[in-house]
């Protein structure tokens, strides 16, 4: 694998992350003050896990397509 297909390939899982996140932000702060919305934490969860992926594939912890 090249190493411009794999600063390619992170840039654009980041990209996914920084949709999600914002989408996130989205929801959390259209609701009123003192509501929440279980939907949020679900994505953070998500959103946390992916990230976590990226670290792990980028530290060579793990295996992935190439």
């Amino acid at each position: 694998m090249s190493p411009a297909w794999k600063i390619a390939d992170f840039n654009s899982d980041l990209h996914r992350v920084s949709d999600l996140i914002s989408v996130i932000c989205e929801l959390r702060f259209e609701l009123p003050v003192g509501e929440d919305d279980a939907r949020v934490d679900s994505l953070l969860w998500v959103a946390r896990e992916m990230v976590e992926g990226l670290v792990a594939h980028d530290d060579g912890k793990k295996g992935g397509a190439e």
